[in-house]
């Protein structure tokens, strides 16, 4: 796959999942302000924004496992990642892990995501989309240009990989839910 389609089809995943996100404005905020982890409910609202439009499908790492084991060999059919997604269209796959930074994240995250990348530069394959996504949210800065936001962002460390431009919508009293992604070579 070139890396014109792989940028094509990250900025589609993300255009749906920030219009789906930004429709449940509300609960994101709620979930936000109490400041738990909640990767899981935006993995399968990602995977909802997916499916919604009849364009794509997608799936969750539990209900896509059976289906890597039967369909792809090497690293990818051991691993257990965030979302599957194939554009229908060309059937282009997409394979996408996910990690959420807020107010109670840690510096172990960073590692985390690290890791998260690893995993995906480990599936040896050039015609298919590897893409991390961080979801940041705040109901009270602006993760895009809040220092303590932006450096702590800036302190990710996962090689050289594409950074696509964020997508973000205002939430809470001054905050920001922005989605960042990268694809992984």
């Amino acid at each position: 796959m070139k890396p014109d389609q792989k940028r094509s089809l990250a900025e589609e995943l993300l255009r749906n999942a920030i219009g789906h996100f930004e429709a449940n404005k509300a609960e994101l905020e709620r979930r936000v302000a109490l400041g738990a982890s909640f990767e899981d409910w935006l993995n399968a609202r990602f995977m909802r924004a997916c499916n919604r439009l009849g364009e794509m499908m997608a799936v969750t790492e539990a209900a896509y496992a059976g289906l890597t084991d039967d369909n792809w060999e090497g690293p990818i059919s051991r691993e257990r990642l965030d979302l599957f997604a194939v554009r229908l269209l060309d059937g282009v796959p997409a394979f996408v892990e996910c990690a959420i930074v807020h107010r109670t994240t840690h510096d172990k995250w960073r590692a985390k995501i690290a890791w998260d990348a690893e995993k995906l530069r480990r599936i040896d394959r050039d015609d298919v989309l590897k893409m991390v996504v961080v979801y940041c949210c705040s109901v009270a800065q602006d993760v895009l240009t809040d220092p303590t936001w932006t450096e702590w962002i800036d302190g990710i460390e996962f090689g050289a990989v594409e950074k696509l431009p964020p997508l973000s919508f205002p939430i809470g009293n001054g905050g920001q839910f922005a989605l960042m992604a990268w694809i992984v070579p």
